[in-house]
């Protein structure tokens, strides 16, 4: 199974908030807890696992594997996985930067924001470098599928793929 970050994608998300002033100029900065810099410590270490640059990694890309790792965690937490089950998952991720990538890929699930023609381009995109078996499948869960696969040829293999936690 092989799982990939979109930078494209990720990029169109919504930057972080910034931080409020409380007048007189002065900025107040949130300092980040102790699990937040764990979880991202977790983060950049799988990073340098799952691809062969990882500097290259934007924060959003950091900020989206971190969280991963920790819906991935709490599961384990949980017993809705087993220690083993999150090693195996891990290790299944793979990280790229571009679509040529995909080329012996069987599944591509695209997890952005919910904005159509982000959606669209990022499919019409990946149809021209997946093969074409592979199931381009999206994890909407408000946008019409035949709307997001009006800019491909492949209709017929896109499919929802909605997670509920």
């Amino acid at each position: 199974m092989e799982a990939a970050m979109d930078e494209q994608a990720n990029q169109a998300q919504a930057e972080e908030p910034q931080p409020q002033s409380r007048g007189g100029g002065e900025e107040e900065k949130e300092e980040p807890r102790n699990e937040d810099e764990e979880l991202i410590a977790k983060a950049q270490k799988l990073m340098e696992k799952i691809t062969s640059s990882p500097e290259n990694h934007s924060p959003l890309v950091l900020h989206s594997l971190a969280s991963l790792l920790e819906t991935q965690e709490s599961s384990v937490k949980e017993g809705k996985m087993s220690e083993k089950d999150l090693e195996n998952t891990i290790s299944s991720l793979k990280g790229v930067f571009d679509y040529e990538s995909f080329k012996d890929t069987d599944m591509v699930i695209e997890d952005a924001i919910e904005n159509v023609s982000l959606k669209q381009q990022f499919f019409a995109d990946l149809e021209k470098y997946c093969p074409p078996h592979c199931i381009l499948a999206s994890n909407t869960s408000t946008i019409d599928l035949s709307m997001i696969g009006e800019r491909t040829k492949s209709q017929d293999l896109i499919v929802g793929a909605h997670f509920f936690r």
